[in-house]
């Protein structure tokens, strides 16, 4: 993907400049080492969360309902900041750790975890940790890398992982920004397409 078009997509993606900045109040004095032990939760949510279960809705759903993660309804998650959720997302689960809130949702093929504060380098750090561990039956491997400077600094870095004699490609996606204008500095989203097909930037 082109810089040009990517400033495109996130200009698109990204929720107007004011609902943004509304959403962003009281993300800042955060010190940078508990920045960091935000980052680890979110990608340890992640992994258990999401990646354990390939993407299946009902297992992640199982799994939530085991660690006590708190569904959030529908019209609980119309109050979440702008842009912090999936417009299709079908299932979504809050909880809160280390004096953090975390999300875990489930939309079609996908899963997500999103949290309002991160590092952005642990978090990057900790993401290619996970992706290239692995898992039985399947392989890690770097995808692509992308970044954006306006309107706010962004970086996008996938991964992909392949199930032994599947025709489908597991992408693991992390969105991560150092901005204190963004609804989520740290966005990880699992996605299942079928092979061939170049990444796209996700919310």
């Amino acid at each position: 993907m082109r810089p040009s078009e990517m400033n495109t997509v996130v200009f698109r993606l990204l929720p107007p400049v004011f609902a943004v900045l509304l959403a962003a109040c009281g993300q800042s004095g955060v010190a940078p080492e508990q920045a960091a032990a935000y980052s680890a939760e979110a990608v340890r949510l992640f992994a258990q969360g999401c990646v354990a279960h390939g993407g299946n809705a009902q297992r992640t759903a199982a799994w939530a309902r085991q660690h006590n993660l708190q569904p959030l309804s529908a019209e609980a998650v119309k109050k979440l900041p702008a842009g912090m959720m999936e417009p299709d997302a079908q299932a979504v689960w809050q909880t809160e750790r280390n004096g953090a809130v975390f999300y875990l949702s489930t939309a079609p093929a996908s899963c997500s975890v999103k949290t309002a504060v991160a590092d952005e380098a642990a978090a990057r750090r900790d993401v290619v940790a996970m992706a290239e561990q692995g898992g039985e039956g399947a392989a890690a491997r770097f995808r692509s890398e992308n970044s954006v400077s306006s309107p706010f600094p962004f970086r996008q870095l996938v991964y992909t992982r392949l199930d032994s004699g599947s025709s489908e490609e597991i992408l693991l996606t992390a969105n991560t920004s150092p901005s204190g204008h963004v609804p989520a500095q740290l966005a990880l989203h699992l996605s299942r397409r079928p092979l061939g097909l170049n990444p796209v930037v996700n919310p």
